[in-house]
């Protein structure tokens, strides 16, 4: 659920890039998850998500390298975004 919400506020950011809009854009990138991962962490117990079969694979695929891997697609989109590059926007997001 939480991949669901935080690609939604990525495709939000995209939307208010291509507008020139900039700081909403930086809010709905960053403020939704940091607010939604603060919550989780302190409401609930993570423990069993973690020894569950998706978090080993969590661990053991999503790497500082991947997560760096996705941050430079992401951030070619934004680029596309505000330079209204749209072929650049969906072939990375696809």
């Amino acid at each position: 659920m939480q991949k669901t919400n935080e690609q939604t506020g990525e495709i939000i950011a995209l939307y208010l890039l291509w507008v020139q809009n900039i700081i909403m854009a930086l809010i709905m990138v960053f403020v939704p998850p940091i607010i939604v991962s603060f919550a989780i962490t302190q409401l609930s117990d993570l423990e069993k998500y973690k020894q569950s079969s998706s978090g080993k694979y969590m661990q053991k695929y999503m790497t500082r390298r991947m997560e760096i891997l996705r941050f430079i697609g992401y951030a070619i989109m934004a680029i596309g975004a505000w330079y209204h590059i749209s072929n650049q926007v969906i072939e990375e997001k696809s």
